[in-house]
């Protein structure tokens, strides 16, 4: 799936604006469409966290119903990244 504006140009002669987005092949069969955004998830990292967490077999639906980020979300507010308290 290439963007209509490389098709038919050389190699040298491609520009890509900031809106294109380019995926390696890997990439490309771990992503899924979220509110029209490819996102890119790992399943073996997912996996991971999910077994690390459970405590039982019977545990999985309680463990599924909280949201698993990459960052931790004590760093961001609502704008972006926090400001760090200067403490002189």
């Amino acid at each position: 799936m290439l963007p209509k504006g490389i098709v038919g140009k050389r190699f040298a002669d491609v520009t890509l604006k900031r809106k294109v987005q380019v995926f390696t092949l890997a990439a490309m069969e771990n992503t899924k469409l979220i509110h029209k955004d490819p996102v890119v998830f790992n399943s073996n990292q997912l996996f991971h966290r999910i077994a690390c967490v459970l405590r039982s077999a019977n545990d999985t639906e309680g463990c599924l119903q909280y949201e698993w980020t990459p960052y931790l979300q004590s760093l961001f507010d609502d704008v972006g990244l926090r400001a760090r308290r200067r403490l002189f």
